[in-house]
């Protein structure tokens, strides 16, 4: 079994005692004895009926608890049964293994036991520190960098569900030892802190977490495994502190676990002559250390259990058998993991015999031992069902509170001036070097929902070519973003860190804007002593996912910085130490039970769009949710085409169609409105000179905003360019001076054409009635007003006021011009216009005759850009801290404009009021819900009341525009009801 111990004396955060005269003449303060929780009278009189039945064998072999390793052959599980049934051990502790094998091995063992044996575990970090396919909970250094304690009660309780689960009665944790020593090879980030009360704190609570789930919480390592040089696994660890500093520092936590109820303790292998002289002779097996100091002077009254009576810090100096006797007659209860089974109960049957021990004594113990099996339901056999096994033991309620003791122990060391959360990301160019990740990494994936940047992985020993290349390469970014991963939690010197990637630290912080990221133990700092020349530290502890996932969002201001160190590195990164940060300033990405949605509620979505899949009503779609700021769902579905498996993914980008119209145009206008170059209360003719004369002059802006200027719904301008033979007039099949606006692959249209929409627009009749009637023409005048206005173009302008200050990553009109045809879905196979799969143009033949910059459509995005979009909306104008839009603005456009005549808003959709209407979006969103839809299976709905942002991207007209099931199946909306279920808590 393994256990590592470790203490350093750091000076000054170690008051005296009162209770001592001197070193030599301790006065120890008897404390008041606890009987912990487990230890009542129903338990009591179960344990006596029992006692009653054993021979002392029996009993002998009750104080046995042996190791089993799931993961070995039949053999080994033979031996250990036998040792169950022959010897009647009386409990196992289980080594390396997963979930199924180590039930089915429990279950073999209690099968053969007499008596149901206690099963225990090492499980500090949960059942992850032995298991693979487990949850991986915080270190408990990390864990001690967290303000709120609650946390780590709840991790207590979710670690006490999953032992439950698994049929586990005893955790081996918390770790009650003070490290107060930097270079402690063995505990260290094992521990909470270096500070006793901090240990208290935390440790308290985890321990109340586990015994509020009947799992007994074992606190050790007795009487504190701190100033060695020794690992007990292979030899005597000696510590020569005195008693006064021992009472002061490393008792103080285990008196005061003992004060609210711990159950077990663990006494270390170690040779302490300030407490008990006799050379050579560890604490679990001195009298003086286990009976005399802590069951009598410090009043513990639960079991105790001896370290591994395996390790060399115990067999070196004492055979096999007799280091059980040794550690029986010490006053220890349970005997774990000895040697030599058959010998150990020979050699305490031989001492009763001889009256070196008498049965009374051996049936308090078992007596106690019997208690907790009854207090843990083991007073009748309990066999663990294998069945959903691995589901359970990654419930939501785990997982959530496994992401809040990450995302809340992020430490933040320096901050110069206030550089994280970033801001004003379109100054930024920014490149993340990943030093050890090969491939892209879960920080690097999550850096990456928040802006583009430039991605760099080198190995942990690439050469001093790779090295110059690489600092040549960063010469061109003004932010270099780097992480440091820690892959051996042991290695407290290098930490692991790859020499060469110590120099790129050190050259970027003398060259660069650095940020540097370490997913390793908060004593690495010690490696950076240039620190005052990096603009940034975060210390997320672990290379785990979780705190790679939140310290990506931390740095971009989707969460803030909470955390505080909970040792002393140096002056200037003291204990307590933390840079907080303010509150989120940008969308964070969590799960749905953050908000209080549970996430089986979300399921139907699957099967709604899975069955409009199978319908062929789209080949492929994305949909994001997010509430209250967070991104709860965000997830693709199907592939770009029915007939391929170029999948879906979070990154594709669909054609927005007349999203456009408000993610582009709106805006924009929104923006100039902001600043008094535009005033939708104003006529056409007033901004855009050519109206004069047409019948379209008089036209008010705010009317065509709301759709009801009477203008054409739509004009098919590429049908006179493609009747009567006349492809030749118009296009060319390579781009020439006179052809130079690609429409498609191989395709340009004559660029005359701009000309010739606009005069056929000017020239086409309006409608007979003022009523609401949705048109594109009124957003290609739109278009030519705001270039007008700003002498630049719709797109340079949406990209510059809008998509880069908001880390845009997809959003773009043109998409082919940054991204490759894979990361596109497709459109429609055009059989009419332009005879081919439209892949990466815009669908909309209007718009693509004008170069596919256009009012009405030609804009391109995946969901989470679009949901950037929604959220600086639903923050009144603001996102990154930016303000982009006033929020007086954004209530007059998003509002609707002439309700009850016409449900629009200036130049968004909103709900139809009238409840015998058909509305674009479902009938539960409010009246405040403004959005989009567009022609190619998007759209996008912001629901201030409900503070939610739902979209919905797919490209349903592939292959054919003309294809009814879509809309015939109402997947949008479907999907939407079943969000309004979730957050209703339907």
């Amino acid at each position: 079994m393994k256990r590592w111990f470790f203490i350093f004396f750091i000076p000054g955060i170690v008051s005296s005692f009162s209770g001592f005269k001197g070193d030599d003449e301790p006065v120890f303060e008897n404390i008041p004895s606890v009987k912990p929780q487990m230890f009542d009278k129903a338990s009591e009189n179960w344990a006596d009926s029992v006692i009653a039945t054993l021979s002392l064998d029996e009993k002998i072999g009750q104080l046995l608890m042996v190791c089993a390793h799931p993961e070995r052959n039949q053999k080994h599980w033979e031996e250990v049964a036998e040792q169950v049934y022959k010897y009647k051990v009386g409990g196992i502790i289980f080594f390396k293994s997963g979930p199924i094998r180590l039930v089915n091995m429990s279950n073999f063992l209690q099968l053969n036991a007499k008596i149901p044996l206690l099963m225990s575990i090492d499980g500090e970090w949960g059942l992850s520190m032995r298991m693979d396919s487990t949850m991986r909970f915080p270190l408990q250094m990390q864990l001690g960098a967290l303000k709120n304690n609650e946390l780590i009660y709840e991790m207590g309780k979710a670690i006490g569900r999953q032992m439950n689960r698994i049929g586990i009665q005893i955790n081996f944790a918390p770790v009650l030892d003070v490290n107060n020593n930097p270079l402690n090879p063995v505990i260290n980030m094992r521990a909470f802190s270096d500070n006793k009360k901090l240990v208290v704190e935390k440790a308290t609570e985890y321990m109340r977490g586990l015994q509020d789930m009947h799992v007994l919480a074992v606190g050790k390592h007795f009487p504190g495994h701190g100033d060695t040089k020794t690992d007990s696994h292979h030899d005597l660890p000696f510590i020569g502190l005195s008693k006064s500093r021992l009472d002061s520092l490393e008792l103080y936590p285990f008196k005061q676990l003992i004060r609210k109820g711990i159950g077990g303790i663990m006494v270390a292998h170690l040779d302490i002559p300030a407490l008990d002289p006799v050379k050579n002779r560890p604490a679990s097996l001195s009298p003086k250390v286990v009976t005399d100091l802590l069951k009598t002077k410090m009043g513990f009254r639960g079991l105790v259990f001896t370290d591994a009576l395996n390790m060399k810090g115990v067999t070196k100096y004492f055979k096999p058998g007799e280091a059980s006797l040794k550690a029986l007659l010490a006053g220890n209860d349970i005997l774990l993991y000895p040697e030599d089974v058959p010998m150990s109960i020979r050699y305490i049957r031989e001492a009763v015999e001889d009256s070196i021990i008498c049965v009374s004594e051996i049936d308090e113990h078992v007596r106690k031992i019997l208690q907790v099996k009854y207090w843990t339901a083991l007073n009748k056999c309990q066999y663990v069902d294998t069945a959903n096994l691995l589901k359970d033991l990654f419930s939501a309620q785990d997982e959530l509170i496994n992401r809040k003791l990450n995302e809340e122990s992020l430490t933040l060391v320096r901050n110069e001036n206030n550089i994280i959360p970033f801001k004003r990301l379109d100054t930024l160019k920014i490149a993340v070097v990943a030093i050890g990740d090969s491939v892209q990494s879960v920080f690097q994936d999550f850096l990456s929902l928040y802006a583009p940047m430039s991605m760099f992985n080198v190995s942990k020993d690439f050469n001093n070519n790779e090295f110059l290349k690489l600092k040549d390469t960063l010469k061109n970014y003004n932010l270099v973003i780097v992480s440091l991963k820690q892959t051996n939690r042991y290695s407290f010197r290098t930490f692991n860190f790859p020499d060469k990637g110590l120099d790129l630290v050190k050259y970027l912080a003398d060259s660069n804007n650095l940020i540097l990221n370490l997913f390793a133990s908060p004593y690495c700092l010690t490696k950076f002593p240039y620190y005052k020349k990096i603009k940034a530290i975060l210390l997320a502890y672990d290379d785990t996912k979780l705190p790679q996932e939140f310290a990506a969002q931390l740095l971009f201001g989707g969460i803030s910085a909470k955390g505080h160190l909970s040792v002393n590195i140096s002056h200037d990164f003291p204990f307590g130490f933390g840079i907080e940060t303010d509150e989120p300033i940008r969308l964070k990405y969590s799960v749905p039970e953050e908000i209080n949605i549970e996430r089986i509620k979300l399921n139907k979505i699957d099967s709604i769009v899975n069955d409009a899949i199978k319908q062929k009503a789209m080949p492929g779609c994305q949909i994001l949710v997010a509430k209250k700021g967070v991104v709860f769902y965000n997830k693709s579905f199907g592939n770009y085409i029915y007939e391929s498996e170029n999948k879906v993914n979070n990154n594709s980008l669909y054609d927005l169609a007349s999203l456009t119209k408000t993610l582009s145009i709106t805006l924009v206008l929104m923006y100039l409105h902001d600043v008094n170059k535009f005033d939708y209360n104003k006529e056409l003719s007033y901004y855009l000179k050519s109206a004069i004369g047409s019948n379209k002059e008089n036209l008010l802006i705010s009317d065509i905003l709301t759709h009801q200027a009477k203008l054409q719904p739509f004009i098919p301008f590429y049908k006179n360019l493609i009747s009567d033979n006349k492809w030749n007039l118009y296009f060319s099949k390579i781009k020439t001076n006179n052809n130079t606006i690609q429409v498609a692959d191989s395709m340009f249209v004559i660029n005359s054409v701009k000309d010739t929409i606009f005069k056929r627009m000017f020239n086409s009749k309006l409608l007979a009635e003022k009523e609401y009637k949705y048109s594109d023409i009124g957003f290609y005048f739109m278009q030519n007003i705001i270039e007008s206005i700003t002498n630049n173009k719709l797109d340079v302008l949406s990209d510059s006021i809008f998509y880069k200050r908001i880390g845009s990553v997809t959003m773009c009109f043109n998409p082919l011009k940054k991204f490759s045809k894979e990361q596109i879905a497709p459109t429609e196979n055009d059989k009419e216009f332009r005879k081919q799969l439209v892949w990466g143009f815009v669908h909309d033949p209007g718009s693509a005759l004008i170069g596919g910059v256009a009012g009405h459509a030609g804009l391109f995005s995946d969901a989470n850009d679009v949901a950037k979009i929604c959220q600086l909306l639903l923050w009144n104008g603001t996102y990154g801290d930016d303000k982009f839009i006033e929020h007086s603005t954004v209530k007059d456009f998003t509002s609707c404009y002439n309700c009850p005549k016409n449900r629009r808003g200036l130049g968004f959709d909103k709900p139809e009021p009238a409840q015998n209407k058909e509305s674009p979006v479902v009938k539960r969103a409010s009246l405040k819900t403004y959005g989009h839809q567009g022609f190619t299976g998007t759209c996008y709905w912001v629901d201030p009341e409900n503070d939610l942002i739902y979209i919905f991207l797919s490209n349903r007209v592939y292959p054919d525009a003309e294809n009814k099931k879509f809309n015939d199946l109402g997947v949008r909306n479907k999907v939407l009801e079943v969000v309004y279920d979730a957050i209703e808590n339907k």
